[in-house]
């Protein structure tokens, strides 16, 4: 009877450990350029949630990081101002409008993540850490570090 017990304990604690996983959406970030010219530092929230979606982007006409949310019942994002063609990648993007200036934004969506950065040499990354180009400076010398996950 008590080893029955322990067996379901275990699986219910697996089983809540995969479902926190999965709701776990929102990721919120410490930004720190670590260009000594960047001198840029501050924080945004990247992904959608367990009832939302999200269109996550840094706007520069206003200087700020933008999170656009909608529902996932009957909501839809905004339509596009229009796309551009990104050298980098050789994807086509959307272009948004920001809610704050009405300025345009190019969504983040993983593929700016650095792979091979010299600033990032010695700096102790986490699993989920990243490393993005600076929107002050334009190096590949934003680290983005995890603070919370969250839905």
């Amino acid at each position: 009877m008590r080893r029955t017990w322990l067996i379901g304990l275990t699986l219910v604690g697996l089983c809540g450990a995969v479902l926190v996983g999965v709701v776990w959406a929102v990721t919120y970030y410490k930004l720190e350029c670590l260009n000594a010219k960047g001198a840029y530092k501050g924080a945004c929230e990247l992904g959608g949630g367990f009832t939302f979606d999200s269109l996550d982007g840094y706007c520069v006409s206003c200087g700020k990081w933008v999170h656009v949310t909608w529902d996932h019942k009957g909501g839809k994002a905004s339509d596009p101002l229009g796309k551009v063609w990104v050298a980098e990648t050789g994807k086509t993007m959307p272009v948004y409008t920001c809610p704050t200036c009405k300025g345009p934004f190019l969504p983040v969506t993983g593929d700016e993540t650095v792979k091979d950065s010299k600033y990032a040499e010695g700096q102790k990354l986490g699993r989920n850490d990243r490393i993005m180009h600076c929107p002050r400076c334009g190096e590949p010398s934003l680290k983005m570090k995890v603070e919370v996950f969250s839905d």
